[in-house]
């Protein structure tokens, strides 16, 4: 999405491994937490693309996503995570991580 919008099937390939679900929960994530946008094209097969956002440019959603990779990582060995991505946006967007 560095280059401009991607559509799903091109962000699943840059993620083998991510199954349809995963994906789909995190791409809902991201967007939940404005790291990056979904547009709709009312189409006769209706495309769909991912694009960043101004906060997804930013330095905030780089560090959320070592947080990911941190809290993956310490699901795997059992130990509790750091902190969350989401709390990570917050941070990014200037708020603290407890504000909604």
């Amino acid at each position: 999405m560095l280059d401009g919008p991607a559509r799903f099937n091109e962000l699943r390939r840059l993620a083998p491994k991510a199954t349809q679900r995963v994906m789909t929960l995190r791409l809902r994530e991201l967007e939940r937490d404005d790291v990056i946008s979904r547009t709709v094209y009312p189409e006769v097969r209706p495309r769909v693309e991912y694009a960043l956002t101004e906060l997804g440019r930013g330095p905030g959603p780089m560090l959320g996503a070592m947080s990911d990779g941190q809290r993956d990582y310490s699901e795997i060995r059992g130990r509790a995570p750091a902190t969350s991505s989401a709390a990570l946006a917050q941070a990014a967007r200037g708020r603290p991580a407890d504000a909604k």
